[in-house]
């Protein structure tokens, strides 16, 4: 018996194997794909991602967020001088929703590298602008042991 002729042709497309998901082609798309990899833990992988995004779409506001993004992630990694470049070009073209957690981390960056006139001086700039701000405590905290002889 001769098969059935369906069953001799071949697929049109061959069937996919992976599933590994789409490449992402907006700058939406690359930061919701890095902020999946930092809620499963792959830290290594977002911060590739959000370089990604920040390299193809350098003028997006998701790039934008993705400085604050990135500075955290590499405060974490004790790389603090990389932190602190993405949490100041965050703060050189925004006043938008992040501008609280990108002072924040900027303060945090200078702290670990010892640049503690800085870090004072930002700390008064940031309790000035928010006295009852989220870390307004922690940083009047902060800023009397700068003070502290």
């Amino acid at each position: 018996t001769e098969p059935a002729p369906e069953d001799t042709e071949a697929p049109a497309e061959p069937a996919m194997t992976s599933r590994r998901p789409a490449t992402p082609r907006t700058a939406e798309e690359l930061l919701e794909q890095a902020q999946r990899q930092v809620s499963q833990g792959r830290r290594s992988a977002a911060i590739s991602t959000y370089e990604r995004l920040i390299g193809r779409f350098p003028q997006s506001s998701e790039a934008l967020a993705a400085r604050v993004s990135l500075g955290r992630l590499e405060l974490d990694r004790g790389h603090a001088k990389q932190a602190l470049a993405h949490f100041d070009a965050y703060l050189a073209r925004s006043a938008g929703a992040l501008v609280e957690e990108a002072r924040y981390g900027r303060i945090r960056a200078l702290r670990q590298l010892g640049r503690n006139e800085q870090e004072l001086r930002s700390i008064e700039a940031f309790l000035a602008d928010n006295p009852d701000g989220l870390y307004a405590a922690r940083l009047r905290k902060r800023a009397e042991e700068l003070r502290a002889p």
